[in-house]
């Protein structure tokens, strides 16, 4: 039941009258206990009610068009469908490539349009005013930048109201709607397509399978396992550090391992005065060479392994044989990276660069 809730502009004096006569002396805007259609023009066609009261339904408005079937690309300015004038609702069925609208016609203070899109796959993207082609009076007032629109995705509706003030049709629920998303963006972490500007992001749903980019984030909270998160073209063994505050990276945790001989260093292979027994699987990327008296002639230092610890033969590693100037005390060197497994045990040799004293090879890398 719907009742319609009008005062006249005074009450009427009381009487009493005959249904079974004609009326005398009741005034055009005095009302009576009767049910009959208000939506004739002889009857009241300027009906305007102080409340409306629904006690009963369904409710339902009438005023639907469409569907209207357009095909990919933009439909044109200033859209006026057949039957605008009457309409509350139109229905809408884009071509699977998408279409795009940047105006409506017929606005007017509070008037509500609501579109559903009814295709089958295809988006319907409303275009705001910094980018429309309509009249200035038919266009969208999105408060957003000009390369940004609102996608409506096959299923959903979108209703827009009228305001006279900017002359502009408005979104009633853009700020929390269920069924728009905005469509491009200039910034990583955000729904859409390749974009160039940027707006406030307001809370949208939206389908998880197509038209994001690859760093679109979302605020969700999850377990950071391998079977949740993946990654390519890192270094086996690289660890995620924070490089900053605000920032993270994949680099390499980096650990040392030390070996020497103590007294004058005589040319000779296996001089290591005490070893180097491997504790996991290390790379070896850097070289350090450390005389406690320098040496006066040039010395090479050849790094030297055992697969079997300190009981088997030890032998060259082929690429870390490193070069030491003659007068130098410190030396640092990048080598060829070199894998060394646990358990071996290393040891090194020195050829030239006899007159040195107390050297300390160390051995620089990250586990692998």
């Amino acid at each position: 039941m719907v009742t319609l809730n009008k005062l006249p502009s005074a009450p009427p004096a009381a009487h009493t009258h005959s249904h079974d006569t004609d009326l005398t002396g009741v005034s055009a805007n005095d009302h009576h206990n009767q049910s009959h259609d208000h939506s004739l023009s002889a009857d009241n066609s300027d009906l305007a009610p102080e409340s409306l009261n629904i006690t009963g339904g369904p409710f339902k408005t009438s005023g639907v068009i469409g569907p209207f079937i357009f095909g990919s690309g933009y439909i044109g300015a200033d859209y006026s469908p057949a039957g605008l004038a009457d309409a509350t609702v139109i229905l809408v069925e884009p071509d699977a490539s998408g279409t795009t609208i940047d105006g409506l016609a017929g606005g007017a203070q509070g008037r509500r349009i609501v579109f559903i899109n009814t295709s089958a796959a295809g988006n319907l993207d409303f275009k705001p005013e910094g980018s429309s082609s309509s009249t200035a009076a038919n266009r969208f007032a999105f408060g957003m930048a000009a390369a940004e629109f609102i996608r409506l995705y096959a299923g959903f509706s979108l209703e827009l109201i009228y305001e006279t003030s900017d002359s502009r049709w408005h979104p009633t629920e853009l700020a929390s709607t269920d069924n728009t998303t905005p469509g491009t963006t200039a910034a990583a972490g955000s729904a859409g397509g390749a974009g160039v500007s940027t707006f406030a992001r307001r809370n949208h749903s939206h389908a998880h399978g197509t038209g994001y980019l690859t760093d679109a984030h979302h605020n969700q909270a999850h377990v950071l396992d391998g079977a949740d998160h993946t990654v390519s073209g890192q270094t086996t063994g690289f660890v995620l550090r924070a490089s900053s505050a605000v920032a993270f990276a994949f680099a390499a945790n980096e650990g040392a391992f030390a070996m020497g001989m103590a007294g004058t260093v005589t040319a000779s292979a296996d001089t290591a005065d005490f070893l180097i027994a491997v504790p996991y699987n290390f790379k070896i990327t850097r070289l350090k060479i450390t005389y406690k008296t320098k040496p006066t002639t040039d010395a090479t230092i050849q790094l030297r392994s055992s697969s079997t610890g300190n009981t088997g033969t030890f032998a060259d590693i082929s690429s870390p044989a490193v070069f030491v100037t003659a007068g130098n005390r410190l030396q640092s060197f990048d080598i060829t990276d070199t894998d060394v497994d646990e358990s071996f045990a290393l040891n090194f040799s020195v050829t030239g660069g006899g007159d040195g004293v107390n050297i300390m090879v160390e051995l620089i890398g990250y586990t692998r």
